[in-house]
């Protein structure tokens, strides 16, 4: 497993412009916090796990307090997540490592960190990994942020109208095929804006928390149990159910894992499920 994010330079550098005195509050939280998170891992490896527990349940509890006054950047949440991870809540460390990912598609420690994770689930997941040519072919959606692809997608549009004032004052064939290129990939560029758009503001997405999640046919715990999904397992949120606590909420979620329905006729497989669980066993990316 990589080790936590020690730069504050980076970590403040993608925070929003606050006073000083305030960025200086937070990076002095920030060294607090990676200092009780070092002491923690000091103390697992003593064997001395209690000890070891307090300090990085202090380290998570001070990344939280960054994230909620608003400073937020990828080394926090990736920091945050190596916390839970070393607490053994798999579930919200795969929170906040999707969180990460977000912010740094291409940053190697937030994705070794995130694969590792995802083997500690108990549940089959679902492959959702285009081949690498897909892959390449549609970079945009897989290797960068949202705000990249927006600029990428923009920058080739501006390339395209270009290209094509060029070939109408000189005609010339180059210029033609230049401005075909920089359509296709204007096109294949929008696309992936549009679905990270989709799946970041309009798809909510989340992760299984609980130890283990009984998925139900319908809103409410007298409801049959389909089957039971286990932490660290993704979620889509495909319609919320209003309660007056997380307890009394309930989610339909299609659960992202390969699992089987028992009945006393017979076995089922089923691909990405659909049922409804408790808002609290379930934490929203």
């Amino acid at each position: 497993m990589k080790g936590i994010y020690p730069f504050l330079f980076l970590a403040l550098a993608l925070l929003p412009a606050a006073a000083p005195a305030v960025d200086g509050e937070v990076a002095e939280m920030f060294r607090q916090a990676n200092e009780a998170y070092g002491k923690g891992q000091s103390l697992a490896g003593g064997k001395r796990q209690p000890d070891a527990m307090q300090k990085l349940g202090e380290a998570a509890r001070l990344y939280e307090e960054i994230l909620a006054s608003g400073f937020v950047s990828w080394p926090i949440l990736y920091n945050l997540g190596n916390a839970h991870y070393r607490r053994g809540r798999i579930g919200k460390a795969i929170v906040n490592y999707r969180r990460a990912e977000r912010l740094a598609p291409r940053e190697p420690a937030v994705q070794a960190n995130l694969r590792q994770a995802r083997q500690q689930i108990r549940d089959r997941e679902l492959s959702s990994d285009l081949p690498s040519f897909f892959q390449s072919l549609v970079f945009c959606y897989y290797r960068l942020n949202l705000n990249e692809a927006m600029v990428f997608a923009l920058s080739l549009y501006f390339a395209f109208c270009l290209g094509e004032v060029i070939y109408i004052f000189t005609k010339h064939r180059y210029a033609k095929y230049a401005t075909i290129v920089f359509l296709a990939l204007t096109v294949l560029s929008t696309v992936s804006v549009l679905l990270k758009f989709r799946n970041e503001y309009y798809r909510p997405q989340g992760v299984v928390i609980a130890p283990e999640c009984p998925v139900r046919v319908g809103p409410g715990k007298e409801q049959h149990v389909l089957f039971t999904a286990h932490e660290g397992a993704d979620v889509i949120v495909e319609e919320e159910r209003p309660g007056s606590s997380l307890e009394k909420r309930w989610l339909k979620v299609k659960v992202l894992i390969e699992t089987e329905e028992r009945t006393e006729k017979e076995t089922r497989r089923l691909y990405g499920p659909v049922g409804y669980v408790q808002s609290s066993n379930v934490e929203l990316l």
